[in-house]
C-alpha cells in the first residue's frame, strides 16, 4: 500500500497552530478511552537498553504526542 502524503500534509497543516492542545487533548483522551496501549510506549526503553534515559524518555514521549495529536485531530476533523 502508498500513502498519499498530501493529505497527511494538510491535515499537520492545519493542526500545527493548536501545538500543545493538540499533545494535551491526546493525552487526556488516550487516559480516558485506551489506559491498556500507554505500557506500549516502554518498547523503546525496552529496546534502547542502557542508552534510555529520562531525558531520552521525555524527548519521544513528547514527538510521539505531536504525532499522535495530530493523526487523532486530523482524523476527527475529517468530512464524515
Amino acid at each position: 500500500m502508498t500513502a498519499d502524503l498530501s493529505p497527511i500534509r494538510s491535515s499537520f497543516a492545519a493542526v500545527r497552530p493548536h501545538g500543545s492542545q493538540v499533545t494535551e487533548y491526546f493525552h487526556d483522551h488516550l487516559s480516558a478511552h485506551r489506559p491498556g496501549v500507554r505500557p506500549l510506549f516502554a518498547a523503546l526503553a525496552h529496546f534502547a537498553g542502557d542508552a534510555w534515559t529520562l531525558a531520552a524518555g521525555e524527548s519521544w514521549t513528547a514527538v510521539q504526542d505531536v504525532i499522535s495529536g495530530t493523526v487523532i485531530a486530523a482524523a476527527e476533523a475529517a468530512p464524515s
